[in-house]
């Protein structure tokens, strides 16, 4: 991935929450400057990138059940990419235990989302049941 030249500059962005539909738990954590239309763009991609992302599991095990999820902004902020990026990994250690976000915003692996996601890709489970007992 190349630098991106907005890395420093400024700007409105928002952390949004997905949440599951049943219980309404934080499955994912993401920023952007633009949330709905990034909330839009996953759930146009999850039934394209396979394996994709554990949060692309996820998303894929909702639609098999007839399912969606919930879009939520939950905060705003004027920062650059790079600081807005600590905010997001701080909510994302706020929900380590339902989040499946496979990495903090500053780049930081998570590990059981990532021991997950090979178990899945080992398995050739695209659509993976026994998701919601994460």
């Amino acid at each position: 991935m190349g630098v991106r030249k907005d890395m420093n500059l400024k700007r409105i962005r928002y952390i949004y929450y997905v949440l599951d539909p049943d219980d309404r738990r934080v499955v994912y954590v993401g920023i952007s400057n633009n949330a709905k239309q990034r909330f839009y763009r996953h759930m146009q991609s999850f039934m394209k990138e396979k394996p994709g992302s554990l949060f692309y599991f996820y998303l894929r095990h909702l639609h098999k059940n007839g399912k969606k999820p919930i879009f939520v902004i939950k905060q705003r902020v004027f920062l650059s990419y790079t600081e807005s990026e600590y905010i997001e990994a701080e909510h994302i250690e706020q929900h380590i235990n339902t989040a499946l976000n496979e990495m903090y915003g500053n780049g930081k692996r998570i590990k059981k989302n990532q021991e997950i996601k090979e178990m899945l890709i080992n398995q050739s489970i695209y659509t993976y049941s026994g998701i919601s007992n994460i």
